[in-house]
């Protein structure tokens, strides 16, 4: 089972792509359907707003009730109100706007946690650090490589598209996360308080 946190981490860039890298297509969308930069800002203050509150909350969560659980859910909520706001029709209140990307921000689950401590738990020292050291670099590449393709499909479909790849990107990588060999067994994953 060698490879088997090497595919957590491919599934983790990735979730990660949108979890990282989604406020700069909500920006997009938010801009284009209201015409204003404030309310697009004010969109994505929620989203990081809501992702900061919930973190910690949903870390705990992860710790007592296991990854697999929270994750999950969490994944698909947010993505849940990724599309809901991407597929709000032109002229809707900016408020809609703001409310659906702190919904987003509320449930982002703790991707990079998770897969550190399942890392960090499931391998030997003298594996741990270098595949800690690729799910760094990994996450660096995503923020270096993805803004471009994000824009990109944005100009070349509609903030729209951008918005619904980073649901999708978040929901299918963590759902693979979860379907890992890495994530399953005992400890973390399947401890329930």
């Amino acid at each position: 089972m060698p490879a088997r946190s090497e595919f957590l981490i491919g599934a983790s860039f990735v979730a990660r792509l949108a979890d990282l890298t989604v406020a700069l297509p909500v920006i997009l969308l938010v801009a284009g359907q209201t015409g204003s930069y404030a309310w697009a800002g004010v969109a994505t203050g929620a989203l990081a707003f809501g992702a900061a509150v919930a973190t910690p909350v949903l870390g705990r969560m992860t710790d007592r009730r296991g990854h697999r659980r929270v994750l999950g859910v969490a994944a698909l909520v947010s993505a849940a109100f990724l599309v809901a706001l991407a597929l709000l029709p032109a002229g809707t209140s900016p408020i809609a706007y703001v409310v659906l990307a702190a919904g987003a921000g509320l449930a982002s689950p703790p991707l990079e946690a998770s897969v550190r401590s399942l890392i960090a738990t499931r391998e030997p020292a003298h594996r741990r650090q270098r595949l800690l050291q690729i799910d760094t670099t990994s996450e660096d590449l995503i923020f270096i490589a993805v803004p471009p393709v994000l824009v990109g499909l944005a100009a070349i479909f509609s903030p729209t598209a951008s918005v619904l790849f980073c649901a999708m990107a978040l929901a299918v990588g963590t759902m693979l996360i979860l379907a890992s060999p890495a994530s399953a067994g005992s400890g973390m994953s399947e401890r329930i308080s």
